[in-house]
């Protein structure tokens, strides 16, 4: 089931040693462009549901949406990439670097519509899914 927690509480707190992973440059293009993508496609899905504004062609529309949604997702991904790699970096792996970076990327959705409390929101939220996902929460057993 998806309730398994293969990781003890003591072991989230752990940092184990850093491995020969990709580079800094390397995840956050990475991640960026895997978030510009996802974001694109979620913006152009999303347009369907709303009729464009007056004067304004479907397809501006539809462009101005997914441009919206792709470059918040890369900011996003991006900014959870590097701050992660660089915290795995000095603090070697260890589930409260990814709940850091997932706090960080997850404020970027508040401060770009300029909300503190949406901010913290956006780091409680994706920080929590980090630490869920980083303490084996969401394994599946076959």
């Amino acid at each position: 089931g998806w309730h398994r927690l293969s990781a003890k509480p003591q072991q989230l707190s752990r940092a184990m040693p850093a491995s020969d992973g990709p580079g800094l440059g390397e995840r956050a293009i990475g991640y960026a462009a895997g978030g510009a993508v996802t974001g694109g496609l979620l913006g152009m899905f999303s347009a369907g549901w709303v009729d464009a504004p007056a004067g304004e062609s479907a397809l501006a529309f539809v462009g101005k949406r997914s441009l919206g949604h792709a470059s918040t997702f890369a900011a996003v991904a991006g900014i959870f990439a590097v701050s992660e790699t660089l915290l795995t970096e000095q603090r070697g792996h260890s589930v409260v670097n990814s709940m850091a970076a997932g706090c960080l990327a997850g404020s970027v959705l508040g401060a770009r519509e300029g909300s503190a409390m949406k901010a913290g929101f956006g780091c409680v939220v994706f920080g929590a899914i980090q630490g869920i996902g980083g303490a084996g929460l969401w394994s599946y057993d076959h």
